[in-house]
């Protein structure tokens, strides 16, 4: 429902081509202290100034609209002597800040209440003047939320820890001490931090801009406020504090140490990483760097690294983000509320389609929109399980597939609108795909290794690597079988190529800077990869010649905890632990979950008076044991880098354990990682001439690759009647990423997509 179509209330139209309404709080309620009092504000026609500079001076609201379907969210205020109705989350926002406003003649303008929201006209006229309007405004207020426990102490650590940063360059930050907990002397308190992380106000797309182009803007939360100015140095601070004390921070380091560690790491790489996108695109704007397609990936969950930001209206995904478009004069994007969504992403898709074939990678099928053409990607929909090419955009241009040669992308639209006319090739079909089961078997295996390693981070790793690599090797078995006999691949050697390029989409992680890169760019990398890929496909991955490695780690451990004497004075039978194949912190771990009692048994021999040990490792002692005994988490991370450190000192000494240590032939994880990641959302397939391929998930037997003229990949379309098709994604087809495909002299053909 829209807020006041049942009201009275009634705008007086905007008649000056500039001019906008401000509201002012009403002199009966401005002083009050009591947020029981209603809200009274007057709303008046402003006219744009006359000369440039002279702008009204007014401060401009951003804010989480919040649910307007919802009867219970709505709240009465008075506009002009009469019944307005808003949002809760507005609502709060006008008390807080009603409260805080110590002049009367301070102007506000909001945009609930300064559009009138059932004027289409009025709004898109007032919507294509967002930028100005906010850009113009003397102070963006930001307005997180209304105050909750312990949120002043948060907002006040970040204003100081601003202020802090800007003062200190890198190599001064080892002085410094910032503990984040929830004690009362914590630099940041972690559980508010957290909360204000999460709230609202960082998932809505519109505020992008209202960020990006203010002039000056504060952070508020209930009656607290931190400039954007401190609020950025705060998390610039808190980020090279962490890399600096990390890159310090010494395997095996004092319990006290992981653990004020492990607060800070969560709170900068889970919580506030995910808000360094806001500042970054404020600067990008400033340089002029914005283009719509990047910012529509990044908003709208086609880039997993990305979250996706939310929006009341689906138009608003274009229409919030208008204003900070380097290409907008060139795109040409109206603001016009009388045309449908699906009106509105068809006009985007063919302006972008002027720049090139890439935003045909962001069309899924089937669509969850009606009406929405196949080559027109869904904004609106959430895509956070579609893989699309994520590393398109970081991967240098010059290292780029070049599917198509040096053919140009020539689309053209049929007068009716709803139709793309490409020209290209038709290369294959689609003849047999790789078992839904095998895929989702490893899908499923990658999964539960993702959340285990990000609920109980490195430990996990290895524990749950096994599983995962059981299934991919299913999966590059049939992959490898699909190409036995096929002429296209003559030799094993080419055979294998085809498989572990394929199901990586022939990307490489580059170590040295974490970017894409293809396998021919980077020989040592391609090296390490098919290695691993040789591994896994042979299912010796964790298994046969790696146990060696484990059995001497094991035998190491079980020597250094003997000589400790402390565990094998309580536990006689400690050795069938460490006597087999299995990763040796996979034994310390079944050794605690079997032994339940074995901490407090452990915390009576440290307390004896014949155990030497110096008081104050003892109480460090005791305290980490404590810690890992009441979390599984501690076990993980305090007890397990302690012991890894413990072998890798015992093994210098040792020739063979140190040489199995440092090979990297058995560490497949790189290359499992990047198995899993290109697999969601993808089948793996064969075509009927041989060539080994990933595609859209949802592709079938009978389907064509075809290359598009200009595209840098190949694309999956589907028959619907004679030379009209349907686009199903796009696709890697290894044999044809450097222009094989193309056939000199010969005539294009012509596909019309519906």
């Amino acid at each position: 429902m829209w807020l006041n179509s049942a009201s009275s209330f009634q705008y007086s139209p905007l008649r000056e081509k500039r001019e906008i309404r401000l509201i002012q709080f009403s002199n009966d309620t401005s002083d009050s202290k009591s947020k029981s009092d209603r809200i009274t504000i007057t709303l008046d026609n402003v006219p744009p100034g006359s000369e440039p500079g002279s702008e009204p001076n007014y401060q401009a609201l951003s804010y989480t609209w919040g649910d307007t379907n919802d009867p219970r969210r709505i709240r009465r205020i008075i506009v002009n002597g009469e019944d307005f109705f808003v949002t809760a989350n507005l609502y709060a926002a006008l008390q807080d800040l009603r409260l805080q406003f110590n002049r009367k003649d301070v102007l506000l303008w909001v945009d609930a209440v300064c559009i009138n929201q059932l004027d289409n006209l009025e709004r898109n006229k007032q919507v294509s003047m967002m930028r100005e309007i906010y850009k113009q405004a003397k102070l963006v207020l930001i307005w997180l939320g209304p105050a909750f426990p312990n949120s002043d102490r948060a907002m006040e650590a970040f204003r100081k820890l601003g202020i802090r940063g800007a003062e200190l360059t890198t190599p001064r930050m080892t002085d410094e001490k910032i503990i984040v907990s929830d004690d009362d002397l914590a630099s940041l308190p972690y559980s508010p931090t957290v909360k204000l992380t999460e709230g609202e106000w960082w998932n809505r797309v519109w505020v992008l801009q209202e960020l990006a182009v203010a002039k000056e803007a504060e952070f508020v939360c209930g009656e607290n406020r931190v400039s954007l100015k401190h609020f950025v140095a705060a998390i610039q601070f808190l980020k090279s504090y962490l890399h600096v004390k990390t890159n310090r921070l010494e395997v095996g380091s004092q319990y006290e140490q992981t653990k004020e560690m492990e607060n800070l790491a969560y709170v900068v790489n889970r919580k506030l990483s995910r808000i360094y996108f806001f500042f970054y695109l404020r600067a990008q704007f400033v340089e002029g760097k914005v283009w719509l397609e990047d910012l529509l990936a990044r908003t709208c969950g086609f880039l997993r690294s990305e979250q996706t930001m939310k929006a009341t209206d689906p138009r608003d995904r274009v229409y919030a983000i208008r204003g900070l478009l380097s290409e907008r004069e060139q795109l040409r994007i109206e603001v016009n509320y009388d045309a449908s969504c699906d009106e509105v992403y068809t006009e985007i898709a063919k302006a972008l389609l002027s720049n090139g074939s890439r935003v045909l990678s962001f069309c899924r099928f089937p669509k969850d929109m009606e009406n929405l053409p196949s080559w027109v990607p869904d904004w609106s929909a959430s895509n956070e399980d579609e893989l699309y090419w994520k590393w398109d955009g970081i991967l240098d241009p010059s290292k780029a597939f070049k599917t198509s040669g040096s053919s140009v992308f020539e689309p053209r639209f049929p007068s009716n609108n709803r139709t793309l006319q490409i020209k290209g090739r038709y290369f294959d079909n689609v003849e047999k795909i790789v078992d839904e089961s095998v895929q989702k078997s490893l899908i499923s295996k990658y999964s539960e290794y993702q959340r285990r390693y990000d609920e109980e981070r490195s430990a996990a790793k290895e524990l749950s690597l096994r599983n995962f690599s059981t299934a991919a090797q299913t999966y590059l078995t049939v992959l490898k079988d699909f190409t036995a006999g096929r002429e296209i691949y003559p030799s094993e050697a080419l055979q294998d190529d085809a498989v572990w390029k394929t199901v990586i989409a022939d990307m490489v992680l580059r170590s040295s800077d974490r970017q894409y890169t293809r396998s021919q760019s980077d020989a040592e990398e391609a090296d390490k990869l098919r290695m691993a890929y040789k591994t896994v496909l042979n299912g010796n991955a964790y298994e046969d010649d790696a146990t060696i490695e484990n059995r001497l780690c094991n035998r190491h451990l079980y020597q250094h905890i003997q000589e400790e004497g402390v565990i094998p004075h309580l536990v006689p039978e400690l050795g069938d632990y460490f006597d087999n194949a299995l990763p040796w912190w996979e034994n310390i771990i079944t050794l605690f979950k079997d032994k339940p009692t074995l901490f407090q048994d452990m915390e009576k021999k440290v307390h004896e008076p014949d155990f030497q040990l110096d008081p104050g490792k003892k109480e460090s002692m005791l305290a980490a044991m404590t810690y890992i005994n009441n979390s599984e988490r501690g076990l993980m991370e305090t007890l397990l880098p302690i012991l890894r450190s413990v072998l890798l000192e015992r093994m210098e000494a040792d020739e063979e354990a140190s040489t199995w240590l440092k090979s990297d032939k058995f560490d497949p994880s790189v290359f499992l990682l990047l198995v899993g990641g290109r697999a969601i959302g993808r089948r793996a397939f064969c075509t009927s001439k041989g060539y080994l391929g990933l595609g859209p998930r949802h592709l079938q037997p009978g389907d064509h690759v075809v290359i598009v003229h200009g595209s840098t990949v190949p694309f999956i379309l589907r028959s619907i009647e004679e030379n009209k098709f349907t686009l199903i994604g796009e696709a890697y087809v290894h044999g044809i990423m450097d222009g094989e495909g193309m056939t000199e002299g010969k005539q294009p053909d012509v596909f019309v997509l519906c």
